[in-house]
């Protein structure tokens, strides 16, 4: 199955099924803060089960293959991952839907993209996971704090201190202050991007990213280190590859912080 091949499609058959999940989804203006950050598609035949993570509001726009992208996506800089896993693995993915609240906006046969809990599972949460092609990918799933403690709703302090490694991170305008620390591991703001197809500062990324300083995991979340994103569930998606990690760890850029400075004050203008 090729990624988004049955979406696009006028009539989907009996065998294929999808869930697209999303807390900014393209017809509503807004959903309750009680649904995780999350964003993605999830696409299924007899095979395998296609799993795409995102970070951009109102994707996808339609099922039409020139008008899927929303312009609002345009401004800044997004991030997605896709991984093929065999459609055994769809009910682990179903739970994890579950587990972070995502807000499913459209689905088509979600009876295949079921799971035997009726319940999400306890916070946190880790999980191994296989790809077709065999590369290890491991999810994650966070607490939530009422109060808005770091230590135990920053999605970023639970990847940090269970892979057991530093982090650099990018989320859509955290404050870039001082690294901080979980009690075991450093969490270092990324200030920039600089990529072959462009360089987006901070504030003008909308990505949510992580890469490990060792161990060579690179993560997808769908959690900003911001405090109102500590009380609503949320997780992520980590790929271990020496290759993807070197490629992560080449574009970040962490130019010193001025003192006083605040997220975005001088992205006003993106590409």
């Amino acid at each position: 199955m090729s990624c988004f091949c049955g979406f696009f499609q006028d009539t989907q058959s009996s065998d294929f099924g999808f869930i697209a999940y999303n807390d900014q989804p393209p017809n509503e203006n807004s959903v309750s803060s009680t649904h995780g950050h999350s964003k993605g598609v999830v696409m299924i035949d007899e095979d395998n089960v296609v799993w795409l993570l995102h970070s951009t509001p109102r994707f996808p726009f339609s099922h039409e293959s020139n008008n899927f992208y929303p312009k609002n996506g345009e401004r800044n800089a997004q991030i997605f991952m896709c991984v093929t896993l065999k459609s055994t693995e769809s009910a682990e993915i179903a739970q994890h839907l579950k587990d972070i609240k995502a807000y499913k906006f459209e689905e088509h046969n979600p009876v295949k993209l079921t799971d035997s809990s009726p319940v999400p599972r306890a916070r946190p949460y880790n999980k191994d996971l296989r790809s077709a092609g065999n590369s290890l990918f491991k999810r994650f799933v966070k607490q939530t704090s009422a109060t808005r403690d770091p230590k135990v709703g920053d999605l970023y302090v639970t990847i940090a201190d269970t892979l057991n490694t530093n982090l650099y991170i990018q989320t859509w305008r955290s404050n870039p202050g001082e690294p901080s620390v979980t009690g075991k591991n450093k969490l270092v703001t990324i200030m920039s991007v600089d990529t072959a197809a462009g360089k987006w500062n901070h504030g003008c990324d909308h990505s949510k990213w992580c890469v490990s300083e060792t161990q060579d995991w690179m993560c997808v979340g769908d959690s900003n280190r911001e405090p109102s994103q500590f009380e609503r569930p949320g997780g992520a998606l980590c790929i271990n590859s020496k290759r993807v990690a070197e490629a992560f760890r080449e574009i970040k850029k962490l130019e010193k912080i001025k003192a006083g400075a605040t997220a975005g004050v001088t992205d006003s203008v993106c590409q």
